[in-house]
């Protein structure tokens, strides 16, 4: 049996039939997801019964009772006729302007010469993802957008300070593998070890591609130093959304890269929930699975506060990273929040004590009474802060307060809108679990 493996390379001559291809359907993509989306709108949906009422009744297909089984099924060819001329009127209506972005792309001015446009910039690429012989999708960041309508002598010697990626794309059948994210993050690590002068990295995102915004979202995220070096993360759930999606891809990112030694505190949530598919964990990842240790039920328990303690210094020297799940379960255990407090800032202090990045990342529920204290400046001054809320609030904003998120509405307007609306809990978990609600995700929507 040959054995294939992926691997992520550059650009070259040979593939631009594969890559003109795969970019042209990138951009009809998105018309196939608006098709099927509006298949689903309840005003198609009635349409399309009037429309079958109306022929069944014209052509007295009504069902009848003499032919037996058989003449029951009479109206059934008319159901499935009548939704031929809605989805064909639905595709008239929505493929020109799909098509007319096709036609921009098609047509830009990285297309003419893809080999010599992404040569222009240390920092661009155009790299390529296969598997073993197989395409599996294509990512270009123009390391100099400002210039790209523009021909100008010397462009090479400018030194770009912004980015854009201009084309990402992933074939279907790969992108439950999250290969996606892989891809992007090759594409920025490129760029950035290039060119030490780019500052950032622009994309156009659009919701009727989810699995791009995920992995520009994953990427923004977990790739943005600025918050990677801190030394205290707080990440929240709710009854209506969870955060451990992002807890799951903290984990994620030490299996791969084996930065640091993780110690994995589990008190709410099995291990193997949070790992993922990982049978067996990294040598630097130590997980302890705590959750049959209760208080006044398990015969062996013992304070948690002695063992964690106990587990840092022996860890490897070096940057560490202590993952707690849930902080209110471990408050629960306790039996005190002052407590409680105390422990978690002596733990902070042991974190800072070892080198960067060191992390300690606690996870907690809103409401809670504790996480109100681990939020002052006097436990931590810098702070990453990271609240799950439910997507259906972003629905019910733009809906009924017509403020959709930005930049569809100024930044400062929606930050206002959505920010009262969210500390309203029970508010916001009706809107997911009442009469009218769409009830919870999925494991892995944020």
């Amino acid at each position: 049996m040959v054995q294939r493996d992926a691997k992520i390379r550059r650009f070259e001559p040979s593939d631009d039939k594969v890559v003109r291809f795969a970019i042209g359907k990138a951009a009809m993509e998105s018309l196939a997801v608006a098709n099927r989306r509006a298949y689903m709108h309840p005003l198609v949906i009635a349409a399309w019964m009037l429309l079958s009422y109306v022929i069944i009744s014209f052509l007295n297909l009504w069902p009848v009772e003499k032919n037996g089984i058989m003449g029951y099924l009479r109206p059934i060819p008319m159901l499935a006729a009548s939704t031929v001329p809605i989805m064909f009127l639905i595709d008239w209506l929505n493929r020109p302007g799909f098509e007319q972005e096709a036609q921009e792309v098609l047509h830009g001015p990285d297309m003419i010469d893809m080999h010599a446009y992404y040569s222009r910039q240390t920092a661009s690429g155009l790299w390529i993802c296969e598997f073993g012989d197989h395409f599996v999708g294509l990512i270009a960041l123009d390391a100099n957008p400002e210039m790209a309508t523009k021909t100008r002598k010397n462009s090479s010697n400018k030194t770009p300070v912004s980015a854009i990626i201009r084309h990402f794309y992933v074939d279907e059948v790969y992108r439950s593998s999250g290969i996606q994210e892989d891809l992007l993050t090759y594409a920025l690590r490129m760029a950035f070890d290039a060119e030490p002068g780019l500052k950032v990295v622009n994309a156009y995102d659009s919701q009727l591609i989810p699995y791009s915004i995920m992995a520009l979202l994953s990427s923004s995220l977990f790739n943005d130093s600025s918050w990677s070096q801190q030394p205290f993360v707080l990440l929240q759930s709710s009854v209506a959304q969870s955060s451990i999606p992002l807890l799951r891809r903290i984990l994620e990112n030490n299996l791969k890269t084996h930065q640091n030694c993780t110690l994995l505190f589990s008190f709410i949530y099995p291990p193997t929930d949070l790992l993922g598919d990982v049978s067996s964990p990294a040598e630097n990842v130590r997980v302890f699975d705590w959750l049959k240790a209760v208080p006044d039920y398990a015969s062996d328990w013992s304070d948690p506060r002695v063992k964690i303690f106990n587990a840092v210094e022996k860890a490897p020297s070096g940057s560490i990273q202590i993952i707690i799940d849930s902080v209110d379960i471990l408050c629960s255990d306790i039996g005190s929040m002052s407590e409680t407090y105390k422990f978690l800032s002596d733990l902070l202090n042991l974190v800072r004590a070892r080198p960067s990045p060191s992390r300690l990342i606690v996870h907690g529920m809103r409401p809670s009474q504790l996480v109100p204290l681990l939020i002052q400046p006097t436990f931590s001054s810098p702070l990453v802060q990271l609240v799950a809320h439910p997507v259906v609030l972003l629905t019910y904003l733009a809906k009924d307060y017509l403020t959709p998120p930005p930049p569809s509405t100024l930044r400062a307007k929606f930050w206002n809108v959505f920010l009262p609306l969210s500390e309203r809990i029970h508010d916001v978990e009706r809107l997911v679990y009442g009469t009218n609600g769409e009830g919870s995700g999925g494991v892995a929507e944020i």
